[in-house]
C-alpha cells in the first residue's frame, strides 16, 4: 500500500554553513524520544514492549540508521531524495527518487531552518491532489493547489 507521488523541486538548496546543523536535525528525528512520539510502524512478527524504540518504529521507507546518518548525503538518499554537491559545499536536493509517500512532511519540517526563502517542493498525487511545500523563514507552509485553464 501507500500513495504515491510526484515531486518537483524549487531551489532546494542548502548553504554549506547550514549544512552539518541540517544533518544533525535529521539525526534527532531518531533519537528513541521522538520515535516513541512521533511516526510509527511495526516490523511484525514477535513485537512486544521489551523490544527497543528502533526495532518497533521508524519513518515510513527510510533506513533507521542506528547512530546516525554519517553524512548530509546519507540522510538525503535514505530519504529517497537526489541530490547534488556543488562545488562550493551546497547541497542541492534535485529531485524525489521514491514512487510512494511516506514522512516526507515531517522530514520537510525538520530541513525547513536550512532552506531558503521561497524555495519550495510542487507535489502531485495518484488521484490528482496537488499541494506544495512552501519554505518561509525557516518555517514550512503546505498550501494546497489546483490547475486553473485560462
Amino acid at each position: 500500500m501507500g500513495y504515491y507521488v510526484d515531486m518537483e523541486m524549487n531551489n532546494m538548496v542548502i548553504s554549506a554553513d547550514k549544512v552539518q546543523a541540517c544533518l544533525s536535525a535529521i539525526n534527532e528525528m531518531f533519537t528513541d524520544e521522538n520515535l516513541e512520539n512521533g511516526s510509527g510502524g511495526s516490523f511484525g512478527g514477535s513485537i512486544t514492549e521489551e523490544t527497543p524504540i528502533r526495532e518497533r518504529k521508524w519513518y515510513s521507507w527510510v533506513n533507521n540508521p542506528d547512530g546516525g546518518f554519517k553524512t548530509l548525503q546519507d540522510a538525503l538518499e535514505s530519504w529517497r531524495y537526489s541530490y547534488n554537491l556543488l562545488e562550493n559545499g551546497d547541497v542541492e536536493i534535485e529531485y524525489f527518487n521514491g514512487e510512494k509517500l511516506g514522512d516526507d512532511s515531517q522530514f520537510m519540517e525538520v530541513i525547513a531552518p536550512f532552506m531558503p526563502n521561497g524555495s519550495s517542493v510542487d507535489c502531485r498525487g495518484e488521484d490528482g491532489c496537488l499541494w506544495q511545500w512552501m519554505f518561509k523563514d525557516g518555517i514550512l507552509d503546505e498550501r494546497s493547489g489546483k490547475v486553473v485553464y485560462e
